[in-house]
């Protein structure tokens, strides 16, 4: 009856190390999913499902994150105020920008590649508090909306959306190992104890 106790006692406390090394040792590992879409009307307003299909996970605790819009060849190059080659943005209804036109694009990251269109990129931070609420359900739905003056010039017109983020890794450190390891031997070492006593 002992031995009994002394065993449940063993796979036990030989189940908490397990919880404690595989948790404690989990480490955020950064993803990226995304999906492109190509414009094929003036004024189109695009769709993109982010999704398990793209790869999409919980995030890590506190995580952040960051979306990437990357428009090849699209007819965002009006320099009026009140130009309709503009573009908003939702995201899961959470975070909207818009109308935004060149001007609202750093320069840095805006290349006019022929007298009507341009490529470029445009980037949105997004918070701890608003990522773990979009990726609630384990799906962003992103709508851009281009203005009526967004016509296809190009032969790309294409848009990129990409989300990055942090997800915590179920594979645990290599410290985490060795403490496992020692564990494990101390077990066999009682257990030969007990088998030669």
């Amino acid at each position: 009856m002992i031995d009994r106790a002394k065993g449940a006692v063993l796979r036990l406390a030989m189940t908490a190390l397990l919880l404690i090394v595989t948790t404690a040792g989990a480490q955020a590992v950064p993803i990226t999913v995304s999906e492109s879409q190509s414009q094929t009307t003036a004024g189109q307003n695009l769709l993109f499902t982010l999704d398990g299909a793209d790869g999409i996970l919980p995030p890590a605790p506190a995580a952040t994150g960051i979306f990437l819009f990357t428009f090849s060849e699209i007819d965002v190059t009006g320099t009026l105020a009140n130009s309709t080659e503009s573009f908003s943005i939702d995201i899961d209804g959470l975070i909207m920008l818009g109308p935004l036109r060149r001007a609202d694009i750093p320069a840095a990251d805006y290349t006019i590649i022929d007298g009507g269109n341009a490529n470029f990129t445009f980037e949105v931070p997004v918070s701890s508090a608003v990522l773990a609420s979009m990726l609630g359900d384990l799906m962003v739905a992103v709508e851009v909306d281009l203005g009526s003056g967004v016509a296809v010039l190009g032969t790309t017109n294409e848009i990129a959306v990409a989300l990055t983020y942090n997800t915590p890794s179920a594979v645990p450190e290599p410290a985490g190992l060795a403490v496992f390891g020692a564990g494990l031997a101390v077990l066999c070492l009682l257990r030969r104890r007990r088998a030669t006593a």
